[in-house]
C-alpha cells in the first residue's frame, strides 16, 4: 500500500480560470538617473502620452527610480496582472507645477478610448 493511484474524471463540471478583464488607469510621475535609464523611461512612458501596459514586469523594469510610477506598478503586480493604461505626468519645479501636470495627465486618461 505504498503506491499512489490517481483517478481523473473526464465528466462533470471543471473549474476554468478566467483571465483578468480589468483595466487600470494610472496617473503617475517618474524620473530616472541620467543616461540610458532616462532614455528607456522616456521611450516606454513618454510624458504627454498614454501608454498601454500588457506586461507589468517589463514595465516595472523601465519605470525609473523616482516619482510614483515604479512603486504603483509594483503594488499592482503584488495583487493582480491587469492591463494598465499609464498617463505619465512631468515632475514640476515645485508642487504647484507638478499638481498642474498631474491634472493634465488625468484629463488625458479620462479621454482614453
Amino acid at each position: 500500500m505504498h503506491n499512489l493511484t490517481i483517478l481523473e474524471s473526464a465528466e462533470g463540471p471543471r473549474s476554468i480560470k478566467l483571465p483578468s478583464l480589468s483595466v487600470i488607469g494610472l496617473v503617475a510621475t517618474a524620473s530616472a538617473a541620467a543616461g540610458a535609464a532616462t532614455t528607456a523611461l522616456d521611450a516606454a512612458f513618454p510624458e504627454g502620452a498614454l501608454t498601454l501596459i500588457t506586461n507589468i514586469d517589463d514595465a516595472i523594469a523601465v519605470a525609473g527610480t523616482g516619482g510614483t510610477l515604479k512603486a504603483a506598478l509594483q503594488a499592482i503586480a503584488d495583487q493582480v496582472t491587469p492591463i494598465i493604461v499609464v498617463s505619465r505626468a512631468a515632475i514640476g519645479e515645485d508642487d504647484e507645477e507638478t499638481e498642474t501636470n498631474v491634472i493634465a495627465a488625468l484629463d488625458r486618461l479620462k479621454t482614453a478610448r
